[in-house]
């Protein structure tokens, strides 16, 4: 009864390539479940999923083959053909250990696990991979189950950092880059000139960066560090799997303003690329991080060199390339017709950075960089904007104290110029009304750095938040911003009223979306692990940020299903009990396969007590 005594929290896998007695050149890959420590099996765990992902060589496809294991099975207690166990393996003893045979060599591997009660309810989940085994190769990978609908941390991991990045690299890691590391409160500059009792902090970026790995746990220090220390920048994933970062700043300042009285108890935030000398420290410059960089192929350790990656500038050296403007604050989002475009937008640093744009090209002719412009001019300056890809095009959204509905959003479209242009999101559209053909005015969308995400293949994004339009002091009805006319930071609006709304890519309709009251939130994709799954499922999971103008933490998850309803808003789902145990702003939260998110990072604001940095990560699985 070893198995039942002593599992699961955590589990280990050995991928072994290497020819068994009497068979021509198997492949045995072996699953062992750790038996040390305090991790134990629950008692409700019947049965063990394992779902092995392999690339069919005929039709170079994915397929994932399901194999169900019974504890009785694992146990031995019962003879099973596929789950029964093995001991004496080299890397781990005389542990029980689960053999499977015939996998291939030299291709992604992927393999992923749900413990499941005796009524087939999944409880727990794991994962490992891809990794692709040699011929002979032993690799030895341990998993971490997690329970699923709940959040949970990596025990004894700092994570202290915000306004970093976090993107999930194609080899099963994720890329934790820079970010600001260390917070320190002080008095308020005499510039920029600031409200009474307002509270600052200095805030100083780091340049090193993290991979995790959620299937084990287990977080590496990137061994080659950035080349530039970056907070408030941006990184995107490129179709090759190598990630770009722009901008962001070495030092910040952060400034919470009172609303109104000294004593209001509500904030205003701004945030300011300079150091103690009030000197700008915004980055005009990008590097790109190449995951395969510095590779061990030796992998003494057999355990996948999880540190291996580095970071470049302009012509694969270590010197930073150049872009046309400081970047602070800004956005940026991939173009989907044309791969490796990233068109990078807005944000501050510069004279300039608000009011442009430039665009990344990976195939640039001469080699990888942005394009020199000087006319690429946005319809309206925009300091932390969102963007995001839909159609061939580049939605913008926010960002700007708005005027009127032409201000609230503009699209980029590429062309003859490789910069491409943009156009007012209102022209030939809809946008920003809800109902075709009508003419209908939104003030309440003029949002500062909303959480967006596209939806519907594509078709549609969903955009969240609540932070940024004004009302009359005191007031409560959003109007547009009237230089001549006193306006303050509007208080979060009260159920049923929302400013989230869902846009359609081609027509503009904007459909007032139903989230609860969410600013600053980090939105993640996350998908099934097995793509040929009947029903396969997407999520769009909303985490963290706040709640109102005091900045109370909002701890509670939102859960989307990736579609439409009938009106065209994103269709909500129930999120059950799902909350983050750490209130968090500023910080990312990123989807990995199998239905799972993990949130590293951010700041929480606590007016009376001030400003602290989050030093953990959290991971849930989702089983919907």
């Amino acid at each position: 009864m070893l198995f039942r005594s002593a599992w699961l929290g955590s589990a280990a896998l050995l991928a072994l390539a290497c020819a068994g007695p009497g068979e021509d050149a198997p492949l045995d890959l072996r699953v062992e479940w750790g038996l040390t420590g305090t991790s134990a099996l629950p008692g409700t765990i019947d049965t063990i999923r394992v779902l092995t992902c392999t690339i069919d060589e005929e039709t170079a496809s994915e397929v994932c083959v399901p194999t169900n294991c019974s504890v009785a099975g694992l146990t031995g207690r019962v003879e099973s053909e596929s789950c029964h166990p093995a001991r004496g393996t080299e890397g781990f003893g005389d542990e029980p250990v689960l053999v499977r045979r015939n996998l291939p060599t030299r291709t992604p591997v992927r393999f992923f696990l749900e413990g499941q009660d005796e009524g087939g309810v999944v409880t727990h989940v794991g994962q490992a991979g891809p990794f692709i085994l040699g011929e002979g190769e032993r690799r030895q990978v341990r998993i971490r189950m997690w329970s699923v609908n709940e959040s949970a941390g990596l025990p004894g991991e700092d994570f202290g950092r915000f306004l970093h990045t976090t993107t999930w690299l194609p080899d099963g890691r994720l890329l934790v880059a820079g970010g600001f590391d260390t917070l320190t409160s002080g008095a308020c500059p005499a510039e920029p000139a600031l409200p009474e009792g307002t509270q600052c902090f200095r805030a100083r970026a780091t340049s090193s960066a993290l991979a995790v790995e959620v299937g084990s746990g287990r977080v590496t220090p990137i061994r080659n560090a950035m080349l530039a220390a970056r907070g408030g920048h941006t990184a995107t994933a490129l179709p090759d799997g190598r990630v770009l970062l722009v901008g962001g700043a070495t030092d910040a300042l952060l400034a919470f303003a009172p609303i109104g009285a000294a004593d209001s108890g509500r904030f205003d935030v701004s945030i300011y690329p300079i150091d103690s000398r009030g000197s700008s420290s915004a980055h005009a410059s990008f590097e790109v991080f190449d995951a395969y960089l510095g590779h061990r192929t030796d992998d003494p350790d057999r355990d996948g060199d999880p540190g291996r990656g580095g970071f470049l500038g302009v012509a694969g050296s270590t010197e930073p390339g150049a872009t046309n403007q400081p970047r602070f604050f800004h956005a940026a989002a991939a173009v989907p017709s044309e791969a490796g475009r990233v068109v990078i937008v807005g944000g501050m640093g510069g004279a300039d950075s608000a009011a442009t744009f430039e665009v990344f090209d990976a195939n640039r002719a001469g080699g990888y960089g942005v394009y020199r412009a000087s006319g690429n001019r946005l319809r309206t300056p925009r300091v932390a904007p969102s963007a995001v890809g839909l159609r061939g095009r580049v939605w913008i959204f926010g960002g700007a104290l708005a005027a009127d509905d032409a201000a609230l959003a503009e699209v980029w479209e590429g062309g003859a110029d490789p910069n491409g242009v943009t156009e007012d999101a209102t022209e030939g559209r809809d946008f920003p009304s809800s109902t075709r053909g009508m003419t209908q005015n939104r003030p309440e969308y003029a949002l500062m750095r909303p959480a967006v995400a596209a939806i519907a293949g594509g078709d549609a994004a969903l955009v969240v938040g609540w932070y940024g339009p004004r009302c009359e002091p005191d007031g409560t009805a959003p109007r547009f911003f009237d230089p001549a006319s006193p306006t303050e930071t509007c208080a979060a609006p009260v159920a049923p009223a929302t400013r989230s709304y869902t846009v359609s890519a081609n027509t503009g309709v904007a459909t007032p979306t139903d989230v609860r009251a969410q600013s600053f939130a980090e939105v993640a994709l996350t998908q099934d692990f097995d793509p040929t799954r009947e029903g396969f499922r997407e999520r769009i999971v909303l985490l963290g940020g706040i709640s109102n103008l005091s900045w109370t933490s909002q701890r509670n998850a939102e859960v989307f299903s990736g579609a439409r309803g009938t009106g065209g808003e994103a269709t909500r789902l129930a999120a059950g009990a799902i909350a983050l145990r750490n209130g968090r702003t500023f910080h990312t939260s990123t989807g990995v396969p199998g239905l799972g998110v993990v949130s590293v990072g951010g700041i929480e604001f606590m007016p009376r007590t001030g400003a602290r940095i989050v030093r953990d990560v959290e991971v849930v699985f989702l089983h919907q």
